[in-house]
């Protein structure tokens, strides 16, 4: 049996009971006394069921080392990131102990820390702190009931379609890079759909001409990997082996940087990044986002635009799933279905195929006859002029 009680000084409830023989007592955290008692014969329940557990109380700094040890696997520019915002957070609260951190702690760093910030931006914090006590209720380190982000919800975020360049718009990148060093990066750019990462990496070796494919792979020499580790193969059309003939070496990076004392060597993010968006101003054009990425957005929308289907362009780009593809990078040209025809409630005197485009100039000019229906006399022609809706 469980017995409930208030301590002095304090609203709250208590809960105290034996197990093993062992008297454990532990806040119910409410000072409401009917959901005080709903709680005492649920955990009654699940002593008599043998099904109920203790969590002792954990180290905080104990539970970050196991936490940060637990993500050795992945990237460590991902690992650095994730991390500094965790030990913000941990240096925020100041608690001792994995149990001793409420749901308010966690409310008060976000609202001390990121009120100005995105909603991505406080959207990713929270990210973090929901995979740091998701990682301690898994290993048995806190009782799920108690973990301070259960009904922790994240920013609404407004999305608009994924942008891409029109063939108009890269046809004029193309001229303002002739001469530059990058000019056969930004045509492997869009027709390949690679990202910025897998394009540094990219050697002459790992275009098979013969084939028609470039393969993504995973380069250990310089200790980096493709982003899904999963190395793939990716086409090649026509007018990107045209476009990269004058370009095509039997070996070497395909973009090593072009002069200067590292003349040779891998490129960094920063330096293509600026070339780029000195093309693209000079071109007309100002991004204020990731270009590169959207070379791969143009890659995926104009592939799905003229019916490639989106399982394999999701393939080419190395997506994990067709979810990420249809979200962020394929944008679907809008055009006319005739599908939408099904939704008259009788035929129209003329078929939208038959009318002629000149004739919507003006709804003045578009008339509807409509035929008998049941249980109604026979209409007469209705101009639709915009006086008439």
């Amino acid at each position: 049996m469980a017995t409930i009680y208030q301590r002095k000084g304090s609203s709250n409830w208590y809960i105290s009971y034996f197990l093993n023989g062992k008297r454990i007592t532990e806040s119910l955290r409410t000072n409401d006394k009917t959901i005080a008692k709903k709680l005492k014969a649920e955990r009654e329940g699940d002593l008599s069921r043998g099904v109920h557990r203790v969590f002792g109380k954990q180290s905080i700094d104990d539970l970050v080392r196991a936490f940060k040890e637990n993500k050795a696997e992945r990237k460590p520019l991902t690992n650095s990131i994730e991390f500094c915002l965790l030990d913000s957070f941990i240096s925020f609260v100041d608690k001792k102990t994995v149990d001793a951190i409420t749901e308010a702690d966690v409310l008060n760093f976000l609202k001390a820390k990121y009120t100005d910030k995105s909603a991505v931006t406080y959207n990713n914090m929270i990210g973090v702190i929901k995979r740091f006590f998701a990682f301690a209720v898994r290993k048995r380190k806190l009782d799920p009931q108690k973990d301070p982000t259960f009904d922790l919800e994240r920013k609404k975020t407004v999305k608009g379609k994924p942008t891409f360049f029109t063939d108009e718009e890269f046809l004029e990148i193309l001229k303002a890079a002739e001469g530059s060093p990058i000019y056969s990066m930004i045509l492997v750019a869009r027709y390949t759909g690679m990202r910025l990462s897998e394009l540094l990496h990219l050697e002459w070796k790992d275009f098979d001409w013969r084939e028609k494919q470039v393969h993504v792979r995973n380069k250990p020499k310089w200790n980096w990997t493709v982003k899904t580790y999963e190395e793939r193969g990716v086409p090649l059309c026509a007018e990107l082996m045209a476009g990269l003939i004058p370009h095509r070496k039997s070996e070497g990076l395909c973009w090593p940087i072009s002069s200067g004392l590292n003349a040779g060597k891998l490129y960094n993010r920063q330096g293509p990044k600026e070339k780029i968006n000195a093309i693209l101003e000079a071109a007309g054009l100002k991004e204020t986002r990731e270009a590169w990425h959207k070379f791969r957005r143009t890659y995926a929308s104009r592939l799905v635009q003229l019916g490639v289907s989106i399982e394999k362009v999701s393939k080419w780009l190395g997506h994990s799933s067709i979810a990420v593809t249809e979200k962020y990078y394929a944008c679907y040209a809008p055009k006319y279905d005739k599908d939408i025809e099904f939704l008259n409630i009788k035929t129209a005197d003329k078929s939208a195929d038959s009318l002629k485009l000149e004739n919507f100039g003006s709804l003045e000019n578009v008339r509807i006859s409509r035929e008998k229906l049941p249980g109604e006399g026979v209409e007469p022609s209705r101009d639709l002029s915009p006086t008439g809706f």
